[in-house]
């Protein structure tokens, strides 16, 4: 494994769907941006400093339908009303089968850094 790799787990995806709330809803609505971005937030640990992303991370079939699963789920029991996993379709990560289950490439993507002030 190479500097920089990017490994998740199942528990470690299902646990980005704990509390997902965002911190200014007095209503506590459980927002499906929360995991969303916890997940981007794994493979991108320096996401704060992060101005911007050209492309997606790839990883397998496998490891995509496992995260679209629980956007589907999460979706079926807060917001029925919206096509489940949606989110996660038009905004997930890329897939590539020639990858690893549970392996991300993030050399399909490059990153752009907000500038120091």
């Amino acid at each position: 494994m190479a500097a920089g790799d990017i490994w998740l787990s199942e528990a470690a995806i299902v646990a980005q769907f704990v509390d997902p709330w965002h911190p200014e809803d007095p209503d506590m609505t459980p927002d499906q941006s929360v995991p969303f971005f916890r997940i981007w937030r794994l493979v991108f640990p320096d996401w704060d400093k992060i101005a911007k992303i050209d492309g997606w991370p790839s990883v397998n079939g496998t490891t995509w339908s496992y995260i679209s699963q629980q956007f589907i789920a999460f979706d079926q029991k807060n917001h029925p009303n919206v096509i489940a996993g949606g989110l996660w379709m038009n905004n997930g990560f890329s897939h590539d089968d020639s990858l690893e289950d549970w392996y991300v490439d993030k050399s399909t993507c490059t990153v752009h850094y907000k500038e120091e002030s």
